[in-house]
């Protein structure tokens, strides 16, 4: 009988034991991390148009991840466009079951993209790198359709937002600085879009050309007050004049479809 205790006491000792052993977790190893020796990747430029090039990650058994700073790829093989002038990183990472690594190379870019702002208003608008100030000047009541009819033009030579100005440039960015003449100048990135007529074969007065102010505004006359949007109009843009309109619509009044507020900037430099 007590031999018999023994025997089971030993078989319970053992099957705690395995009990134990099979509630231990697993462990798994995911590998190791690349070094960076190991890496495989090119990135080469076109020789006569070196805004374009060419992304190519050749490194075994990882997922390639491209970042140029104006956008991201995450192709074996690419080809990018970076449209403006000046030396930039292109940052190649290789994923792997152990993690990532990272490398990178040098690009420098001789002229902004001679493709890209081939239309002459790029330049009207910013002077490319160097950049263009415009000022507020004026304001008047007209139809949308016709920037060169003034109903009212009032004096806003009193008015907060008379001489304020915005700087546009294409210095390595779509950039622009509002100065309302506190102090403080806005900083941000701007869009523009050409030739887009929202509204095909209703309106007849399209297409037309659309600034965006990425966070901000422009200095402008809106629904009867100061006013700070987004979207603007650009009813008229030559080397020295900026004409906008700006609203939900692109229109003064949503109630009121016929007429809306014009902006008049004058080139400062």
């Amino acid at each position: 009988m007590k031999s018999n205790k023994i025997i089971i006491a030993s078989f319970l000792i053992l099957g705690i034991g395995f009990l134990v052993s099979s509630c231990e977790p697993e462990s798994h190893s995911l590998g190791d991390t690349l070094d960076v020796s190991a890496l495989d990747f090119s990135v080469t430029q076109n020789p006569n148009y070196d805004n374009q090039i060419y992304l190519k990650s050749n490194t075994s058994n990882a997922l390639p991840y491209w970042d140029y700073g104006v956008g991201i790829s995450n192709k074996e093989m690419d080809t990018i466009i970076i449209p403006f002038a000046g030396t930039y990183k292109i940052e190649y990472s290789a994923f792997s079951q152990g993690g990532y690594t990272t490398s990178s190379a040098d690009v420098t870019i001789s002229e902004n993209d001679p493709i890209f702002f081939a239309d002459p208003k790029w330049d009207l608008l910013t002077n490319s790198e160097l950049g263009k100030t415009w000022r507020v000047v004026g304001v008047y009541l007209g139809p949308q359709s016709d920037h060169n009819s003034i109903w009212w033009q009032p004096d806003i030579s009193g008015e907060a937002y008379y001489h304020d100005t915005v700087t546009l440039d294409l210095n390595q960015g779509f950039n622009y600085a509002v100065d309302n003449q506190s102090g403080n100048i806005e900083e941000g990135n701007f869009v523009l879009k050409l030739n887009i007529d929202y509204n095909p074969g209703d309106d007849g007065i399209g297409p037309f050309d659309y600034l965006t102010i990425v966070g901000s505004g422009l200095p402008v006359k809106d629904f009867g007050g100061d006013g700070i949007g987004t979207t603007y109009r650009i009813s008229k843009l030559t080397e020295d004049q900026m004409i906008v309109s700006q609203g939900a619509e692109f229109i003064a009044d949503r109630n009121t479809e016929d007429w809306t507020w014009f902006t008049v900037y004058e080139r400062v430099n």
